[in-house]
């Protein structure tokens, strides 16, 4: 059970579990057009998330010498030796020929290539770009956003205006969310030495950069509503969670405990994408 429990946790999956919320919240906004299919649903929310989980791996694998200089990550299996290299490689291969095989058996061919973008921006753009560059956060977000994408698209087939709106909600969404969370572990990642945002620019510089993000976000998430693709119930939701978000992030310039504030403003930042999720699909 110890094994078993070391390999759940490698395929981290709460972040697994977090998508597959966007995931079924994408995919009941389309069927409202599309129709409803349960096979369907069923086999993009299995192969997306055993994709993820794959990607997951994978990334714990490239990232293991930046995580054995953090507290927050030091006790990850790959750091402690608990796992080796050679089996967690073997493992994310079996879980991302899992996630495909789903993907391409019972969803379509756009959904499919959706899955292999955002495996492909999650192991290579982003692993590349969080060592070289402070857009790191930015070139994440893009790999961030497919599971909301393949959602839609396993219902449509195809890229819309629709799926495109969904797409930047999830990438501006998660600019601040992670920069919240860069500010909380503002000691690890300057232990890591990784060139993010917050470590380079400075705490005062983000916080604008959250509030910025939050405030185009919010512009993204209404124009759902605008070109009337949900309906009243969506928008007091969405509008209601982005107004309590931007209010806290503008306490964030008055509060002294910046790690106090930031670490809220994350957790806040999952409640706003669990509502509006849930405002989707209702």
């Amino acid at each position: 059970m110890k094994n078993i429990s070391k390999y759940y946790n490698l395929a981290k999956p709460g972040m697994v579990y977090g998508n597959l919320i966007s995931i079924l919240a994408s995919f009941f906004l389309a069927s409202k057009i599309y129709g409803f299919h349960l096979t369907t649903l069923i086999f993009v929310a299995l192969g997306m998330s055993f994709v993820i989980a794959s990607a997951s791996v994978v990334n714990n694998y490239i990232d293991r010498d930046i995580d054995s200089q953090m507290e927050r990550t030091k006790g990850r299996s790959l750091v402690s030796g608990n796992i080796n290299g050679k089996s967690a490689v073997q493992y994310a291969l079996v879980l991302g020929l899992i996630g495909f095989l789903f993907l391409a058996v019972g969803t379509n061919v756009t959904t499919f290539l959706v899955g292999v973008s955002g495996y492909v921006a999650y192991t290579v753009v982003y692993s590349i770009a969080k060592r070289t560059t402070i857009y790191s956060t930015i070139a994440g977000s893009f790999s961030g956003a497919m599971p909301i994408v393949s959602g839609y698209t396993a219902v449509s087939g195809k890229i819309d205006w629709e799926v495109l709106i969904l797409f930047f909600i999830l990438v501006l969404w998660q600019i601040p969310h992670f920069y919240s969370i860069a500010i909380y572990r503002l000691k690890d990642y300057k232990s890591s030495k990784l060139k993010i945002w917050p470590v380079k620019m400075g705490i005062l510089n983000t916080k604008w950069h959250i509030i910025s993000f939050i405030l185009v976000f919010s512009l993204s998430v209404v124009a759902l509503f605008t070109f009337k693709y949900t309906g009243y119930v969506y928008l007091l939701i969405a509008l209601l969670s982005c107004i309590v978000w931007f209010f806290f992030g503008i306490l964030g310039f008055f509060i002294k405990d910046s790690r106090w504030w930031a670490r809220r403003m994350f957790f806040i930042s999952l409640f706003v994408l669990l509502f509006i999720c849930v405002g989707m699909a209702i």
